[in-house]
């Protein structure tokens, strides 16, 4: 039973970290047109769904 608003908040803070894992933090154009994105695991090209592991992201979700 939710009893107190900190549980709605708690729920709602929930749901968003969720939402966080699947949708990319970033999307970045650079200047031979190219676009990457910054998500969960990591910089990758959205076309060809190859990860580039030389940027680790392992920090973000510690530090969310």
């Amino acid at each position: 039973m939710i009893q107190r608003i900190q549980t709605v908040y708690l729920f709602i803070v929930t749901i968003l970290f969720i939402i966080m894992l699947f949708l990319p933090y970033a999307t970045f154009t650079l200047n031979d047109m190219n676009d990457y994105e910054l998500s969960f695991r990591g910089l990758t090209e959205p076309e060809s769904q190859s990860f580039n592991w030389s940027l680790t992201t392992m920090f973000l979700p510690i530090i969310n």
